[in-house]
C-alpha cells in the first residue's frame, strides 16, 4: 500500500464499525467545537461476523484489513490505534458492589476508588461472562453517605455500587484475536450502546433520563441512558417475525422499561429505518415524546444507521484523554492519580 503520509498536530482516532452487510471504518481528527471532521473514511463487504459473533476469524480480519487500509489511502494517514463497536445479542446487564478499607480515616484517593470498583467487578465475574462495560452508580462512605464522587472525601470504608454489561468471555477473546490480526498497533472494543447514546446527545445534554432504541434487522436494542451511564439495557430478538409481530414485540418490550424508568423524559430511536417502519409507527403511540433519531457532530455522517460509528469516535475522544501521559518536566506518567479520579468517575 501506498500513500502520502501527512502530517497533524493533533491526534488522530480512528473508529471501525462491523455491520450487517458492510464494514465501515473512519479517521477524524476533533475541531474546536467538539464536533469530528472526516480525513479519511473507508468500508469493505462484511464478511466472517453473523450477530455480532465471529464465525470465520480469517474473513472477518480480510475485512476489516479492507475498510482499514481504503480509510487510510483516502486520507494519507497510517491508523495507530484502533476502536471496535462490539456488539453481542446474548449480554446481560448486571449490578455489583465491592468496598475497600481504608487505612485509618483517611482522604479517599482515585486508587481506592478503583480498588473498590475493580473488587465489584471481580464479585460479579464467572468464567465464562467478561465484562465489556462498567460504571459506577454511587458510592457508600461508611455505611452511612451515598455520594456520587467520593474523591477527597475522609472515610474509613468505601463501597462501591457497579453497572456492568457481560458478554461471552469466548466471544470477547475471538474479536481480541481479531485485534491483534488487524494490523493496527492497538485495539479496543467499546461496548455499542455506549457508542449510540455519544452518537446521538452532545456532551452538554447526557445527563436527562432517555430511553433509546437502536432499531435493527435481526436484533434491536433498548437502553435507559441518563447521568451519561447506561442505566438498564435489553437486546430484543427480531428473527422470524413479520413486520406487524416486530413492531408489537418492540412496543411490548420498551414499555415495560418505561415502566421500571417511569422517570424517563423521552424516547431516542436510531438505527435502521427501513426494516423498522412498523416499529417506528409503534413507539410514536407512547405517551412520552418520541423522536426519530440521527448522529450529531461528525461532518459526514447523517443516516441513522451511522449513529453508533459517528458516537464512537466520541468515546473514543474521551478514552484517549484519560490516557496517561509523558511528562518530560514531571517524569514519567505524572499525574497518574489524579487522572485515575476522572477515569473511574467518567468511564466506570
Amino acid at each position: 500500500m501506498s500513500f502520502v503520509r501527512r502530517i497533524y498536530s493533533k491526534p488522530l482516532l480512528s473508529a471501525l464499525d462491523f455491520g450487517p452487510e458492510r464494514v465501515a471504518v473512519l479517521i477524524g481528527e476533533k475541531k474546536p467545537d467538539g464536533t469530528f471532521h472526516i480525513l479519511g473514511a473507508g468500508d469493505s463487504e462484511a464478511r466472517g461476523v453473523k450477530d455480532g459473533e465471529i464465525v470465520h476469524l480469517g474473513d472477518a480480519v480480510e475485512s476489516a484489513v479492507e475498510a482499514v487500509r481504503a480509510a487510510e489511502k483516502a486520507g494519507g494517514i497510517k491508523v495507530q490505534t484502533l476502536y471496535i463497536n462490539y456488539d453481542d445479542p446474548k449480554v446481560e446487564s448486571v449490578k455489583s458492589r465491592g468496598s475497600k478499607i481504608l487505612k485509618g480515616e483517611g482522604e479517599i484517593q482515585g486508587s481506592d476508588i478503583q480498588e473498590a470498583c475493580e473488587m465489584a467487578e471481580r464479585l460479579a465475574a464467572r468464567f465464562e461472562k467478561k465484562a465489556v462495560y462498567s460504571k459506577a452508580i454511587s458510592f457508600l462512605i461508611d455505611d452511612r453517605d451515598t455520594v456520587s464522587n467520593p474523591s477527597g472525601v475522609f472515610g474509613r470504608k468505601l463501597e462501591a455500587l457497579v453497572h456492568l454489561i457481560q458478554a461471552s468471555s469466548a466471544g470477547v477473546e475471538k474479536w481480541q484475536r481479531f485485534i491483534e490480526r488487524c494490523n493496527v498497533k492497538k485495539g479496543s472494543l467499546v461496548f455499542s450502546a455506549w457508542s449510540t447514546a455519544y452518537g446521538l446527545l452532545p456532551k452538554a445534554d447526557r445527563e436527562r433520563k432517555r430511553l433509546i432504541v437502536n432499531l435493527g434487522r435481526d436484533f434491536s436494542k433498548i437502553f435507559i441512558f441518563a447521568q451519561d451511564r447506561i442505566m438498564d439495557y435489553q437486546c430484543l430478538s427480531m428473527k422470524n417475525k413479520n413486520l406487524g409481530e416486530r413492531g408489537a414485540h418492540l412496543l411490548k418490550e420498551v414499555k415495560e422499561l418505561l415502566d421500571k424508568h417511569p422517570d424517563s423524559e423521552q424516547v431516542l430511536a436510531t438505527g435502521d429505518f427501513s426494516k423498522n417502519e412498523q416499529g417506528i409507527q409503534c413507539l410514536k403511540e407512547l405517551s412520552i415524546p418520541f423522536c426519530p433519531s440521527g448522529p450529531l457532530g461528525v461532518d459526514t455522517l447523517t443516516s441513522p444507521e451511522s449513529s453508533s460509528l459517528a458516537g464512537l469516535l466520541f468515546v473514543a475522544d474521551d478514552l484517549e484523554k484519560k490516557r496517561p501521559i509523558l511528562r518530560r518536566d514531571k517524569g514519567l506518567l505524572t499525574n497518574v492519580k489524579e487522572k485515575a479520579v476522572t477515569f473511574i468517575n467518567d468511564y466506570f
